[in-house]
């Protein structure tokens, strides 16, 4: 007789407790013995396991860089928000007593108290520019939204572009043209158009060719 079948809420359960069992290293045979379905439900129920938890990490991956990018938000709002009050005017108060007044009569006169206002205009401050800048760096990096960096490529060293005018392209351009005349000349194949390519002076470079006394493979 047929085993009954399994329940929505005792399929969530039986999943639960496969999925730590999975961990432990049970095989799908011992799987299917102790849930009593077949191996082949076993692996339906593991496949459905693996994509909740890849939607899972979909999700959470997400929420985080959303969560990232409001901080950010807020870090610029803020930069922003400070930078706009670094650009109004500095005013600064001065307040001055004045004691010890005597009436034209002799009679002691209260203090004079008078305030003064300086007005300064401001540029802005640019180390809040700094701080917006960098948090707008930071959203574009989390979100993948720059472009391609175009690396160019150098000489060995590094310490200067690679080109014709460069060792390292002299070298390279000196081959491929021996090379080419030997095998305009009737050489067979790129051994043989290097093998009877004849030797060059190559300014910075040295002599370059077979006869130049240079190491090659063999066979």
């Amino acid at each position: 007789m047929a085993k009954p079948k399994r329940t929505a809420h005792q399929r969530e359960k039986d999943l639960a407790e496969m999925s730590l069992l999975e961990a432990e290293g049970w095989t799908q045979r011992a799987l299917a013995a102790k849930f009593g379905v077949s191996q082949q439900q076993i692996q339906y129920d593991l496949d459905l396991l693996d994509k909740r938890f890849l939607a899972e990490q979909v999700q959470n991956t997400g929420r985080r860089k959303r969560r990232r990018h409001l901080e950010y938000e807020a870090i610029k709002q803020k930069a922003r928000a400070g930078f706009d009050r670094s650009c109004q005017d500095a005013e600064t108060l001065h307040a001055e007593t004045t004691t010890g007044r005597v009436a034209a009569s002799g009679e002691p006169l209260p203090d004079h108290k008078k305030t003064t206002k300086t007005v300064k205009g401001q540029v802005g401050d640019p180390a809040f520019l700094a701080a917006e800048q960098r948090a707008t760096e930071a959203q574009v990096k989390l979100w993948g939204d720059d472009a391609p960096v175009k690396v160019s490529p150098t000489s060995p060293d590094g310490t200067e572009p690679y080109g014709a005018d460069s060792r390292t392209g002299a070298l390279l351009d000196a081959v491929l043209r021996a090379a080419a005349e030997a095998a305009a000349a009737g050489g067979t194949g790129r051994a043989a158009a290097l093998d009877s390519a004849p030797a060059r002076n190559v300014p910075g470079v040295g002599t370059v060719g077979p006869d130049a006394g240079a190491a090659r493979e063999g066979p």
